[in-house]
């Protein structure tokens, strides 16, 4: 969905154009946001007998009421329109269209007349030139990734004029992704009282220094970020997995997080899934995010993160499957939790479960009594508990602290219990309520092969041999374990040969 922000003040006289052009628009998923700030005119009785969102709030300007619209917005993307102009029919479609080809961009511009009210007049702005030779374009032509605000910030408020030559800045300077329109799609009117006419713009030394604050305000933005906000690794094994492989890229270069490194196992693949990665990596890298690709003889996703492990950087990482998605605030939310508790070792967030094959969702991971446990290895132990470790994000020195060798047993069933049982023993595990991952359970994985009853079996004893393996890394007294498992090894085989018993008895 589309969210238009319409901030006005005293617009009375052209805020209905404005909204009806949002109306008349051929693509029809979108919200109208208006934002009065501070009118007193009769805005405000105007808008109301519209079919739009109002809010109000003092008279402190178009940055902080546009602010406040990238607050209240519910879509994914965000379109400006000021009181006074119009959009083309076609724009809001066109631009989506856009985005639908190539989703890694943030930013589609467009470009825009301006016009007065005989139309006598079609000109530009020249100083815009000093950024965009090839495209001349503005703020309210773009449709903007909402995600991307969290990323570069919010208006600066001490504008009161320049927000868009601020705003375009921090686009060059932190290298964001756009396109521009060969278009003119949106309509700009030119009357006495436009701020943005008032200004004067064709005083290049004052346009040089709004340029230059901006660049020094964005620079000494990503300054603090790299301060405080740590480097996140995520190690992705892959085997195989050119059906998803692309999406799933997508999902982690929409994070609206950074820095991340991304390492990448290619665990001897027979398809291009090595080559596609190689391909995608730059689109990754202009991004900020940090690309390592390994490869390895076929074996297994354990051996695949072993190869990982030396090499990674941050202060946290997690395992991600290369067919599952990641939601865009997966990694922000759960880094913001685990800076706000800093006695923990370690966190996990809820995770919706999808039918890889028919995209239907099935339900969530987390039960109601998951949510609420905070000392997650008994029922890991048991086998009692989610442990996608695509939920999950680990404090690096901990989780080596339980491997100082830098590897982890290694099993032909999995990778999860190796990454969580071990780091567990040392730390609780912190719970968002947040859905931030997404398991595709699809008939070709791993977990979904139908096997003989054999082959179960076998598949019971390896879980088995594994949780006896792990013990020697885990803070718990291996003895009285090594008889709980005797437990729970019998009750796992029972199980398995009760499910026999029943599937032979549907049988007959």
């Amino acid at each position: 969905m589309i969210s238009i922000i319409i901030p006005v003040h005293n617009g009375a006289k052209y805020i209905k154009t404005a909204i009806d052009s949002c109306f008349a628009q051929t693509y029809s998923d979108f919200e109208i946001i208006v934002v009065d700030d501070g009118s007193t005119d009769e805005t405000k009785s105007i808008v109301e007998k519209e079919n739009v969102r109002y809010f109000y709030q003092e008279n402190t300007g178009v940055s902080s009421a546009r602010n406040l619209g990238i607050e209240k917005a519910r879509g994914e993307w965000i379109a400006f329109l000021d009181s006074d102009d119009f959009f083309s029919h076609d724009k809001l479609e066109k631009q989506m269209k856009v985005v639908e080809k190539d989703n890694t961009l943030d930013v589609v511009f467009c470009l825009y007349h301006n016009f007065t009210a005989l139309d006598r007049k079609n000109f530009s702005k020249p100083q815009l030139r000093l950024f965009w030779e090839k495209h001349l374009c503005v703020l309210v032509s773009a449709l903007i990734r909402k995600s991307l605000f969290s990323r570069i910030g919010l208006f600066d408020t001490k504008y009161c004029y320049g927000e868009d030559t601020d705003f375009i800045a921090r686009l060059f300077i932190y290298h964001i992704k756009t396109y521009t329109l060969p278009e003119h799609l949106y309509y700009r009117r030119v009357h006495d009282n436009n701020l943005s006419f008032q200004c004067h713009y064709d005083n290049q030394p004052e346009f040089r220094k709004l340029m230059m604050d901006s660049i020094h305000k964005a620079r000494n933005r990503m300054k603090v970020q790299k301060k405080d906000f740590p480097l996140v690794t995520i190690v992705t094994p892959v085997y195989n997995a050119m059906p998803y492989f692309k999406e799933y890229l997508d999902s982690v270069l929409h994070q609206t997080y950074r820095p991340i490194e991304l390492i990448v196992v290619d665990d001897g693949s027979t398809d291009d899934s090595y080559h596609y990665i190689e391909e995608f990596r730059h689109k990754l890298e202009d991004s900020g995010i940090t690309v390592q690709l390994f490869s390895s003889p076929h074996r297994n996703q354990s051996a695949a993160i072993n190869v990982a492990l030396p090499h990674i950087h941050g202060k946290y990482f997690m395992c991600s499957d290369a067919d599952d998605l990641l939601m865009p605030d997966n990694i922000s939310l759960k880094v913001e939790y685990m800076k706000a508790h800093p006695e923990l070792g370690m966190c996990r967030a809820d995770a919706k479960i999808v039918n890889g094959d028919t995209k239907e969702f099935i339900g969530y991971l987390a039960r109601e009594k998951d949510k609420k446990i905070q000392n997650i290895f008994d029922d890991c132990f048991k086998n009692m508990y989610y442990v996608y470790s695509g939920c999950y994000l680990l404090d690096t020195n901990l989780f080596f602290a339980c491997y100082p060798e830098k590897q982890m047993p290694e099993c032909k069933e999995g990778q999860n219990l190796q990454l969580l049982l071990p780091i567990s023993t040392r730390t609780e595990c912190g719970f968002l309520p947040d859905v931030l991952y997404v398991y595709m359970k699809r008939s070709s994985g791993h977990a979904s092969q139908k096997r003989t009853y054999r082959e179960q079996q076998q598949r019971v004893e390896n879980f088995i041999s594994l949780r006896k393996q792990l013990l020697p890394y885990c803070k718990v007294d291996s003895e009285t374990y090594l008889k709980k498992l005797e437990n729970y090894a019998k009750k796992e085989r029972d199980g398995l040969y009760q499910s026999l018993i029943l599937s032979v008895r549907k049988k007959k």
